[in-house]
């Protein structure tokens, strides 16, 4: 596939309308990234229809929401019954790593250079004597033999990322998880930097436990994520945060009895922020629409063709197990500026990129064309 085919020009512009600053070229998108169109008119929507939130109207909300969770389960290729919605990423792996019940000895495995987001909530217990640990993962990319090398039978759980948010390494999570479930380990993984981009299989790969926040490959707004819950280990996982959303219908308020839903929205405790829930199961149908591996293979091209356009021109290139296309993130040092100097002559000129952890780090969609591509490298400082 060639960077410029995914879709035409007039369903480009409807789809991902950040392309129609003729200015700026957005290529950060493991970052906080543009709403797509889909998302836009779904928010939209929510705006006029709060003006006066009529029963129907309520009713219709419900709908919506039901289409989300639908859409967002097909996006990972799992069933409504397993996904949450959180307001981000850290709360949906903190809902994990709070309602394990992890005592003092349990040892917990995460991997250097992971994002805060998927260390934290993990770290904080060893308060409780929980053993947390950090794997190996140079440049990004864990180290399978030095990982298995800490998995014990005190495992309980293993926390990774799917890519790397600095390097763009991508993870081999089915040898992890084959590892962890040898010794009877959960398995969590951070998928922000994937999903939207890469597939992620949940039948395929029988990962336990997935969070994922919208607001980067989604292309969705900040304020909302998901987090998938393997249906046969919901009762495994406590509700911390219960509220009247988390018990099954119908609700009689006074009665305060717990009766947790069957399913993931037991997790849900309050009200969710509804009009960033409409636009991220707008843009996750936009995805199925598009199709996940027509989109995956449009980034892994993008990224590819600057990977080869920064070697050319004389670019270091971060390429953890050989490969600089593992994912939709490129990170590069330019061969004489230092790393904020090529950012900010990049900015100068209209190409929206940044640093991260001693790179300058790209991070192209599925819908830019090679006219784009060509625009970045040329902007690049000789």
């Amino acid at each position: 596939m060639t960077p410029n085919d995914l879709v035409d020009d007039a369903a480009r512009a409807r789809l991902f309308p950040a392309l129609e600053d003729p200015t700026s070229i957005f290529v950060n998108h493991a970052g906080i990234a543009p709403i797509s169109g889909p998302a836009a008119e779904a928010l939209a929507r929510y705006a006029r229809e709060a003006q006066a939130p009529t029963p129907e109207v309520l009713r219709g909300w419900l709908a919506e929401k039901t289409r989300a969770r639908q859409a967002l389960a097909a996006l990972v290729n799992a069933t409504p019954e397993e996904i949450a919605f959180a307001p981000n990423t850290t709360v949906a792996v903190a809902t994990i790593a709070n309602g394990l019940g992890l005592r003092a000895g349990d040892r917990v495995i995460g991997f250097e250079g992971d994002y805060p987001a998927n260390v934290f909530p993990w770290q904080r217990l060893r308060r409780h004597g929980v053993d947390y640990v950090l794997a190996p993962a140079p440049d990004g990319l864990p180290d399978l033999e030095a990982f298995e090398r800490l998995v014990d039978e005190r495992t309980r759980v293993v926390a990774v990322s799917s890519v790397c948010f600095w390097s763009g390494a991508r993870a081999p999570l089915a040898e992890i998880v084959r590892i962890a479930h040898s010794v009877g380990a959960r398995v969590l993984v951070d998928a922000v930097q994937s999903v939207g981009a890469l597939r992620l299989d949940l039948a395929a790969i029988p990962v336990d436990f997935v969070a994922c926040g919208g607001l980067k490959w989604m292309l969705s707004p900040m304020g909302i994520a998901f987090l998938f819950v393997r249906r046969a280990l919901l009762a495994e996982v406590e509700v911390t945060e219960p509220g009247a959303d988390s018990n099954a219908p119908p609700l009689p308020y006074l009665d305060y009895r717990e009766r947790l839903r069957g399913d993931a929205a037991r997790f849900e405790g309050g009200t969710q922020p509804t009009g960033n829930l409409f636009a991220i199961g707008a843009s996750a149908r936009m995805f199925l629409d598009l199709g996940l591996e027509r989109v995956e293979r449009a980034v892994l091209a993008n990224a590819s063709f600057l990977s080869e356009g920064l070697r050319e021109r004389g670019c270091t290139l971060l390429a953890p197990g050989g490969d600089v296309a593992r994912s939709g993130i490129v990170a590069f040092r330019h061969p004489r500026l230092a790393n904020a100097a090529v950012v900010e002559a990049l900015g100068e000129r209209g190409v929206r990129c940044i640093e991260r952890e001693g790179w300058v780090r790209f991070a192209p969609h599925c819908y830019h064309r090679a006219r784009e591509l060509e625009r970045i490298l040329a902007a690049l400082p000789r």
